[in-house]
């Protein structure tokens, strides 16, 4: 039998306890009493305490126990307040109230709600039965108190089918909120992942520039020395020596951002997931840049992704191109088909377009049409280093652009972005 833990709380606990206790004990305030005798009352209170509760998940029995407190005191305050009766009398009829958040409370509590928020069915069918214990609780304790009246078989109906929709109700409010949490937060790492992964071919050529740089030091090295310039000599090769401590320093980072990449594409995304997160975050940055631009995206499939970051990094930026040559109102279609060996991820826009001239120099390293407020040319990942990423999948990208059309087509091999099995 688990025993009851009751955990010292922080002051930023007490006070969430606090608000839980405060807000319950007057949204309590709102209900109705479908018996005659009014001794039993359903309102807004269970509702918002099990809300509040499952976003808190901690400290159950406390905040039960202060909440009972709030509301005891606050129907007793009221009742002398708004009816002809004694302190007695007033603590009498709302101790039954107040002790059915005690056992709603307690018996959360046990059935560790931590280890279901993943299963919200379960969770509601859970909270449906806690709801209606606490409810029996609370007129048990009102007969032995009031001496009222045993209920009947329909005025229990009644509790339970209450029970039923303030639980399912609640988690319902609950899960879609948790959902839409999750949702941003995976949407925001993928995101990070993504410039990680560009961030990480950046430091992949600087580390071959950097070995370049220093074998060229190194010969020069070589021929100072052959030369019989001692001085000059030892300078290159002191200058060869610092370029191979930048060079290791240089590939301890990209071992770390390496490792990391590799952890986060341990978890499972569909092509369907893909196209959701690249809608959504490229709908968000239309909409940074005061455009209204309709997104688009299907597919003819749908299958478990064996890598997306590199994926993402070269839809993303394609996407990102075309609301940057929008406008201000326009329409961006991606879509997704495979023929053969190959997977075709066809990007099309109704911006400006491109002349034949811009066309050919748009993969040079180094080209761009983005500048800041000063001039300064943007650094993002180019068409350029989308080329080298396809070159790895071994892919290929085409263009095609007229006045008021454009349309890249990223071929990929299947296999290097579908999991088998």
């Amino acid at each position: 039998m688990p025993s009851v833990k009751v955990t010292s709380t922080t002051p930023d606990t007490f006070l969430w306890m606090l608000f839980i206790a405060v807000t319950t004990a007057i949204l309590s305030q709102v209900y109705v009493m479908p018996f005659q005798d009014g001794h039993l009352r359903f309102g807004l209170g269970p509702v918002v305490f099990l809300l509040l509760l499952l976003v808190q998940r901690r400290a159950y029995i406390q905040t039960s126990l202060l909440t009972a407190a709030f509301v005891l005191s606050s129907r007793i305050f009221l009742s002398l307040l708004t009816v002809d009766t004694t302190l007695y009398e007033a603590l009498l009829n709302h101790i039954p109230s107040s002790v059915y958040y005690i056992g709603y409370g307690v018996m959360l509590h046990f059935i560790h709600v931590e280890q279901l928020q993943h299963r919200p069915l379960r969770l509601s069918i859970f909270a449906t039965c806690i709801d209606l214990f606490s409810n029996v609780i609370e007129h048990v304790l009102s007969m032995i108190l009031l001496q009222v009246s045993l209920i009947d078989s329909q005025q229990f109906l009644i509790m339970l089918v209450v029970a039923f929709v303030r639980s399912f109700t609640t988690m319902g409010i609950y899960s879609t909120t948790v959902i839409n949490t999750q949702q941003k937060q995976i949407e925001s790492m993928l995101k990070m992942d993504s410039n990680l992964y560009v961030e990480s071919l950046y430091i992949q050529k600087a580390m071959n520039e950097i070995e370049q740089i220093t074998s060229n030091s190194y010969q020069l090295y070589r021929e100072l020395q052959q030369a019989n310039l001692r001085a000059h000599s030892m300078q290159a090769l002191l200058l060869a020596q610092q370029i191979h401590e930048v060079k290791k320093d240089t590939e301890r980072i990209f071992a770390g951002i390496s490792k990391l990449l590799l952890h986060k594409e341990h978890q499972e995304y569909t092509l369907n997931d893909v196209l959701h997160l690249v809608t959504t975050a490229n709908s968000q940055y239309a909409a940074l840049l005061n455009k209204t631009i309709t997104i688009q995206a299907t597919s003819d499939e749908n299958f478990t992704m064996l890598r997306i970051t590199p994926l993402l990094a070269i839809i993303n930026n394609l996407m990102s191109n075309a609301i940057e040559a929008i406008a201000q109102q326009g329409t961006i279609i991606l879509h997704v088909h495979s023929e053969h060996e190959y997977t075709y991820f066809t990007v099309t826009d109704d911006g400006s377009g491109m002349s034949a001239e811009t066309i050919g120099i748009i993969f040079e390293p180094g080209y761009t049409t983005k500048f800041n407020a000063e001039g300064v040319a943007a650094t993002g990942i180019g068409l350029s280093h989308v080329q080298q990423i396809l070159e790895r999948l071994e892919g290929t990208i085409d263009v095609q652009s007229t006045p008021g059309h454009t349309q890249f087509v990223v071929k990929v091999k299947t296999i290097y972005i579908k999991k088998e099995g």
